[in-house]
């Protein structure tokens, strides 16, 4: 068995737990510029349903959201309300937990770089800030679970 296998088998288990995630993936970088691998750890709770996420009743009495969940941007539930499906590829759907501070590192050829480095190379996208009650992880991305 393979390490995502694993992996999603360890998330598919946790029905609304809290789990410590360690992904890997080359970030977009400039024109020319030699690729960078992005490590990162952070938590996240797994098998909840969205609808179901105190934030986000209370958004939907306030108005920020509609009413009604009108399902997906993209992809398809494959493992509801743990894998979404899309392009053949497999994505596990995590709820923010404690704003989701967690730790980034950024290698280049096998060696640690400077984030002065990153922000020079990468593209701006990589580097803003994500906001939302839910994010979605590439399964071919983690690389351990607890």
């Amino acid at each position: 068995m393979n390490v995502n296998q694993t992996a999603l088998d360890t998330i598919l288990s946790r029905k609304g737990q809290i789990v410590t995630m360690t992904t890997e993936r080359e970030v977009k970088v400039r024109k020319g510029r030699a690729p960078i691998v992005k490590v990162s750890t952070f938590q996240a709770r797994v098998g909840v349903n969205y609808d179901n996420l105190s934030v986000v009743k209370e958004k939907r009495t306030v108005g920020e959201l509609p009413a009604v969940n009108h399902g997906l941007p993209w992809g398809e539930w494959e493992t509801f309300p743990y894998v979404i499906k899309h392009k053949d590829e497999r994505y596990v759907r995590c709820s923010v937990f404690n704003g989701n501070k967690g730790s980034a590192h950024y290698f280049r050829n096998g060696k640690e770089i400077s984030m002065l480095e990153v922000q020079a190379d990468c593209l701006a996208s990589e580097l803003s800030e994500k906001s939302g009650d839910v994010f979605n992880v590439k399964v071919s991305s983690i690389r351990t679970v607890k």
